[in-house]
């Protein structure tokens, strides 16, 4: 029976596929059929309830706890691996690109990273900038986006707006300590969230939050219905 290269749409196609699939062993087969079964069993669904796609699969993916699910970190990591494995021969997942050979650039700022674990972090988005021609010097965060966009649909790891965020804050710390020459991405630190700025709210929210701010920071002390304390000035929301 030919391979079918169809793109799987659930993980019952996938299965089906490396079922169809005579280039894997018996045991290799046997382990990623494995993979589905377990993964489908621990969500509570049947493989053909579940989509094999990286976004919607990391979602339900993320719900698991491998001690309710009564196996170790470990193993539910290798489950994790096996069942990668299959979306990408099963062509569920895109073709990652080819391994391409670092530039003299680009071994030249990976020299300069501080431990082994900060060039195995930047090393798929280096990867990805050789492949497109993309030297250190041209980084940018338009690059980063397309990257981020590249992983999306390739991985089941990592939520990958964490990961660019991490390969963001080593690349931006690189640059620093080494007092390059080259542009500093951007990223959300400490986890703060992003709002609009105040004035661009309605006026009349605006006039309410005045007095919320005047009533916590006590500036009325007739104020009866003030707090008994008022708050500390670095607890007042500012304007």
């Amino acid at each position: 029976m030919a391979f079918d290269t169809t793109p799987a749409k659930t993980l019952h196609d996938v299965r089906e596929a490396l079922e169809a699939n005579r280039n894997l062993t018996e045991t290799k087969r046997r382990d990623l059929i494995s993979a589905i079964n377990r993964v489908a069993r621990y969500l509570h669904k049947t493989p053909r309830d579940i989509p094999a796609n990286a976004p919607d699969l990391r979602r339900l993916l993320a719900k698991v706890h491998p001690v309710q699910a009564g196996i170790t970190p470990k193993t539910w990591a290798n489950i994790k691996s096996d069942l990668t494995r299959a979306l990408r021969i099963t062509r569920a997942f895109p073709r990652d690109i080819p391994r391409t050979e670092h530039s003299a650039k680009w071994r030249e700022s990976l020299a300069m990273s501080d431990a082994k674990h900060q060039v195995s972090v930047l090393s798929r988005f280096v990867k990805f900038c050789c492949h497109h021609g993309i030297e250190p010097e041209a980084v940018t965060d338009a690059v980063m986006r397309d990257f981020q966009s590249y992983i999306d649909t390739r991985t089941l790891g990592k939520e990958p707006h964490k990961l660019c965020k991490d390969i963001a804050q080593m690349w931006n710390a690189i640059i620093s300590r080494n007092n390059l020459p080259l542009q500093k991405m951007a990223y959300q630190k400490g986890g703060a969230h992003k709002c609009i700025p105040l004035p661009d709210y309605p006026e009349g929210l605006l006039a309410d939050f005045a007095c919320y701010q005047a009533r916590v920071s006590h500036a009325d002390i007739f104020n009866e219905d003030a707090p008994i304390r008022p708050q500390a000035p670095m607890s007042v929301p500012a304007q």
